[in-house]
């Protein structure tokens, strides 16, 4: 069976590429009456016999066109469609490769509604002024698929592993429902749970702010907005899927979620558990029942957020339980209401191994460390949306948030510090049981008013912040030295409180034509913050923590005041937009600390000037280039003056007279798109020049106890950037075949102060990236892909650490027979940096089977998690002033069987 499985695929494989005949079609398309070239117009062929689409393209600036596909059939229709002009339609007869057709004129389109409507529902893309619409039903897909196959058949659009999606390199922020969010902006909730028969259309923007929108301004972001559109036959209705599965080792999973579509008004609720560190209501059919994987000397951090809550730390096997509803509606008043609450909770268990190599001005040191935790945390969440068009001119929006966490945690650690003689100098021991509550509600109202039709308008911004959490803390510690012996066995209670208000002014003056105008900008930051910490030590003849430790206790207030008045000259062309700014910062900051008898105040004050700079070189491709200061105050936790002591090896405190520091940034970003050759390509870098950062103070004693702090320093620069290209080689109804490769770069300059001596570390990391997609009809996919790590980083111009880690990735899809599904995900990853009798190399497979039952409704699947068990959490992380080698508790292979119904 197995073989016949494997020639029945190549022999279809084969036949479809020797039947298949590669043909171009050229030509210009003009105006009718004017001959201007109609740039952005969409050509596409299609099967006569059911419509099927073989391949399109885009129209240059010039109006040249060329349409390169291969089919097997002898005559095809031919469309040719631009907004606002007639559609033409013609039979071609493929009897020659070539065929050119010369100047096509297009007719303005008068009163044919009709014809529109029809025609537009086919067109496979679609490019306006600052946004791609992509018809869902001209992209193939797997049956029974999600969102988020779809999307990975849009060209330019990638989706890594943990759900994050890219749009010619521009990250994807938020992802929108019928023009309203789903559960906030967590992408995968969407991308997992939409299912493909229902979208219409996938529309890609730039992302914009409340303003942005209704006032007609030009978008500042540099992110991505994907809006779906569901079919107007499925936009009423409900639907509902749960999946139910059991497995080895007790592991398990359930989750479900359902959705209720009336037009505009939409009611969502999930709900899900399970003990395979999943997020709960993920629904890949193929993939996500076996949960987040770990890869061998990858620091991931696989914990899943959504907004607020966490579903585990990141580290370690989590048993998470999940419950959501959302809720939103549009009303004719152009009124929008969108509200949520979320519950999550998760008890996590770890076990770590960390070797470090500590960096010092001349010499180097070791710390060994065994650590655990075993944590249980609860999460609420509520946030809403509501916005409203008072008139038409008149717009007010506000969004409420608000969270609670409570955490209750319970670890250990046992550490050592030895000298390059592997002589012990100091030894640790640490046993902590810790709780803590957190209450958070923000709020972001705004009021826009706009004056006539030439972009004049004033906005009234208010953003306001209050936290509070509540601390307690018993921990019992004992060090270790060559000449003494230390024990702390102490409790700390702590209570913080955070108020913050942001007023936002922002005056729009048009300069005669719609295009050029004033900017007039005030902002002004209120904080205050207070954090009391009450340290009692242990009394040994009451048996009681009721002798107050002065040295660490504290009652610390802190305050910050930002203004910040900016004007700024804009220009917004149709091909090119530029503006230029000036903008002083003044920062006030004052802190005092009542028991500890501390007062520091300072006031900076600096003027900046900044821009940017866009050319639209056509419709697909544009370059952008700015420059701007961001102002940063100092945390709370770096500025208060207080040691903690809970770990004696490394004690670490704050310093009150800290200045706030500012990021010169500098940012480059280009996209293009090649129609002809169907090849996406993208460019950015961004480099970040510090004044003053807040960096970390080590000092290192004689037995190596690290005391750490906090200073303010110059030279620091980060420099990073990317490149992408994605090209689709080749593509018919039968053959999809894309190849996308790329990289990214980072160059840091980190200076540090290292026993009150400047310490340097230079690092260069350099990420090639190779990955290929080919999909068969609805028999098969097969997705390779490899990437390459290379890291040196040098320490102050003496020790240089290279490392280089090699990562291959092959997942196989198969749809057939009809009704089954087998996915193969295999990972394997090789670090030659990885020192002692660890292993350097790791396989991951992970396996699937599934098949469909009760007409579709129904699928069961059984899966096996890491089969070859060689799933292992180890990192080596390169900072500036370490070398760590981390390895941490992993979920292992397990084997389950699920149900999943819809």
């Amino acid at each position: 069976m197995h073989k016949r499985y494997i020639v029945h695929i190549f022999l279809v494989f084969v036949c479809g590429l020797v039947y298949s005949q590669d043909f171009s079609i050229t030509g210009k398309l003009k105006d009718r009456v004017s001959q201007e070239p109609l740039e952005s117009s969409t050509v596409y062929v299609e099967s006569i016999k059911d419509s099927t689409l073989i391949a399109y393209t885009i129209s240059d600036s010039n109006g040249m066109f060329q349409l390169d596909f291969s089919t097997n059939r002898k005559n095809i229709n031919l469309f040719i469609t631009y907004i606002g002009y007639k559609t033409i339609v013609k039979e071609i007869s493929l009897k020659t490769p070539n065929i050119e057709m010369g100047d096509i004129n297009l007719e303005i389109q008068a009163n044919q509604l009709d014809e529109i409507k029809v025609f537009g529902d086919r067109i496979p893309i679609i490019v306006k002024k600052d946004t791609l619409e992509f018809n869902a039903d001209s992209f193939q897909t797997r049956p029974d698929a999600n969102l988020e196959e779809l999307l990975k058949r849009l060209p330019g659009i990638e989706i890594d592993k943990k759900g994050g999606i890219t749009m010619n390199g521009q990250v994807v922020s938020q992802i929108l429902i019928n023009g309203m969010p789903f559960f906030g902006n967590d992408l995968k909730i969407a991308t997992k749970n939409i299912p493909r028969e229902i979208v219409d259309k996938v529309e890609l923007t730039s992302t914009k702010t409340e303003k942005e929108r209704f006032t007609g301004k030009e978008g500042s972001s540099d992110k991505q907005t994907i809006n779906v559109t569901i079919k107007k036959d499925k936009n009423k209705g409900h639907m509902m899927r749960a999946t139910a599965g059991y497995g080895t080792d007790d592991r398990y999973q359930f989750n479900a979620i359902g959705n209720y579509f009336n037009g505009k008004e939409r009611i969502s609720l999930l709900l899900g558990k399970n003990n395979i560190n999943n997020p709960g209501f993920s629904f890949d059919e193929v993939y996500d029942m076996i949960g987040n994987k770990r890869e061998l000397n990858r620091n991931n951090n696989d914990g899943f957020n959504l907004g607020d809550i966490a579903f585990g730390s990141g580290e370690g096997i989590a048993e998470s339980t999940n419950l959501g509803a959302n809720y939103t509606n549009e009303f004719n008043n152009n009124t929008k209401v969108s509200t949520d609450y979320f519950f999550g909770s998760a008890n996590t268990n770890n076990e770590t191994k960390i070797f470090q190599e500590n960096q010092l001005q001349n010499d180097l040191f070791f710390t060994d460390k065994a650590s655990g935790y075993l944590s249980e945390t609860d999460s609420h969440r509520f946030t809403g949306l509501f916005s409203t068009n008072i008139d038409s001119s008149l717009r007010l929006s506000f969004q409420p948030k608000f969270t609670y966490n409570k955490t209750m945690n319970s670890s250990f650690s046992n550490e050592s510090s030895f000298s390059l003689g592997n002589e012990i100098t100091s030894e640790s021991v640490l046993v902590d049981s810790s709780s803590i509550s957190t209450k958070n509600f923000n709020n972001n109202i705004e009021i826009i008013k706009r004056y006539g039709n030439q972009g004049r308008f004033l906005s009234f911004n208010l953003r306001n912040s209050y936290i509070e959490n509540d601390g307690k803390s018993r921990y019992s510690s004992e060090l270790s030295t060559s000449s003494d012996n230390i024990e702390i066995k102490q409790l700390e209670e702590s209570y913080g409180k955070n108020e913050s208000y942001n007023f936002g002014i922002s005056y729009r003056l048009p300069l005669g034509k719609k295009k050029l105008f004033l900017d007039f900008d005030f902002n002004y930051l209120i904080s205050r913050q207070k954090n009391n910490r009450v340290v009692n030590d242990f009394n040994d003849t009451t048996n009681e923590f009721e002798d107050l430790n002065q040295d660490l206790s504290s009652y610390f207030s802190y305050n910050a005041d930002v203004v910040q008045p900016k004007v700024g000259l804009t220009y917004e062309g149709d091909k090119y937009s530029f503006n230029i700014n000036g903008s002083y910062i003044n920062v006030q900051l004052s802190n005092n600390d009542s028991i500890q008898k501390l007062e520091y105040s300072k006031i900076n004050g600096r003027t900046y000037f900044g821009g940017f700079f866009r050319y639209q070189i056509n419709k697909r491709s544009k370059i952008f280039l700015d420059y701007r200061v961001d102002n940063t105050i100092p945390s709370l936790n770096e500025l208060q003056p207080i040691e903690d002591v809970k770990n004696p090896l490394n004690v670490s405190g704050g310093n009150n007279e800290l200045s706030s520091f500012y990021n010169h940034v500098i940012r480059l970003n280009y996209t293009g798109y090649n129609s002809k050759s169907k090849t996406n390509f993208f460019l950015f870098a961004q480099s970040e020049i510090s004044d003053d950062k807040i960096v970390e103070k080590l000092d290192v004693d004689n037995n190596l106890i690290r005391n750490r702090g906090f200073v303010n320093m110059d030279g620091n620069i980060n420099t990073f950037g990317g490149f992408g290209i994605n090209k689709r080689i080749k593509k018919d109804s039968t053959h999809i075949l894309n190849i996308s490769t790329g990289g990214g770069f980072v160059f840091r300059n980190d200076v540090t102060l290292n026993n009150d001596i400047e310490f340097k570390t230079s690092t260069f990391r350099f990420v090639p990236r190779l990955g290929l997609q080919y999909s068969y009809k609805d028999f098969f996919d097969v997705s390779p892909s490899y990437r390459l790590t290379y890291n040196t980083t040098t320490y102050n111009d003496r020790q240089k650490t290279d490392f280089t880690l090699h990562s291959l990735e092959l997942r196989v899809t198969s749809y057939w027979p009809k009704g089954v599904v087998i996915g193969n995900d295999l990972s394997y990853v090789y670090n030659g940096s990885i020192q002692g009798n660890i292993e350097k190399t790791s396989l991951l497979w992970n396996l699937s089977f599934g098949m469909n039952m009760f007409k579709g409704n129904g699928n069961l699947k059984f899966t096996v998690y890491d089969l070859l068990r060689q799933n292992n959490n180890i990192s080596r992380t390169v900072t500036q002033n370490f070398i760590e080698n981390r390895e941490s508790l992993i979920l292992q292979r397990y084997f389950m069987l699920s149900f999943t119904y819809k």
